[in-house]
């Protein structure tokens, strides 16, 4: 169901706490590509507890991710 939301992930990234980000190519409902934020311990197909896109997010096909 969530699958569709991955489009050619760039770079997979866990912080401390376990989160898990992923640098997400542009697609064509999201030119601007997107980071989709996983909650730590989840397995399978599921949903990002978070997606950061938009115009606002000065996004452009992302291809690294710093955690801190």
């Amino acid at each position: 169901m969530y699958g569709p939301l991955l489009s050619s992930p760039y770079v997979v990234a866990m912080d401390d706490a376990g989160y898990v980000y992923v640098a997400n190519a542009p697609q064509v409902s999201n030119p601007q590509g997107s980071i989709l934020v996983f909650a730590p311990g989840l397995n399978g197909e599921v949903a990002p507890i978070q997606v950061i896109s938009g115009s606002s997010t000065m996004l452009a096909a992302p291809t690294g991710i710093a955690v801190h």
